[in-house]
């Protein structure tokens, strides 16, 4: 529980907006776990709404990766836009 509390301050999660008052992306646990191959537990998972475990159920999936969507859109392939796309680190665990 300190872990996640820790994680959660120092990604400032709350906090969306830079000061100029745009919304800003900011990684949260699941992404640091992803790319960092820690162990995540969660609880009542199956309280979530549909999306959520359609996003996690990609996750888990072999070979799975997570769809960023939501973080706007990065360089990719001959310079045309694409989402962020992450794929877990081989330690990760859910």
């Amino acid at each position: 529980e300190r872990r996640v509390g820790a994680l959660a301050k120092k990604q400032g999660i709350g906090k969306k907006l830079d000061d100029a008052g745009h919304f800003v992306w900011r990684d949260g646990i699941l992404v640091e776990a992803m790319q960092k191959g820690y162990w995540l537990l969660l609880e009542n998972v199956n309280l979530c709404p549909a999306s959520v475990l359609d996003r996690l159920n990609s996750v888990a999936e072999h070979d799975g990766f997570l769809l960023l969507s939501e973080a706007g859109t990065q360089d990719g392939e001959n310079n045309e836009q694409a989402h962020r796309i992450i794929r877990p680190h081989k330690n990760f665990r859910l």
